[in-house]
């Protein structure tokens, strides 16, 4: 939630036993997962041990595309 707030980003939490289709739509076979969506493409993809350095890596870089254009 931090790195979300720090970056101005939307978060969204899937709960997988009510929404099956969901993890199918995005092939996540493996809990917990966290998927970077941009620009309707997915930029990176973290699961089970989630890295969050480079989650931070990702967005930082995101954020700097964004000023560009």
């Amino acid at each position: 939630m931090e790195l979300a707030e720090k970056f101005k980003v939307d978060l969204v939490k899937v709960d997988t036993a009510t929404n099956k289709y969901i993890p199918g739509q995005y092939s996540v076979f493996t809990l917990p997962t966290v998927l970077i969506i941009y620009k309707g493409r997915e930029n990176l993809r973290e699961s089970r041990f989630i890295n969050f350095d480079n989650i931070e890596k990702n967005l930082y870089y995101i954020s700097e595309m964004e000023k560009n254009y």
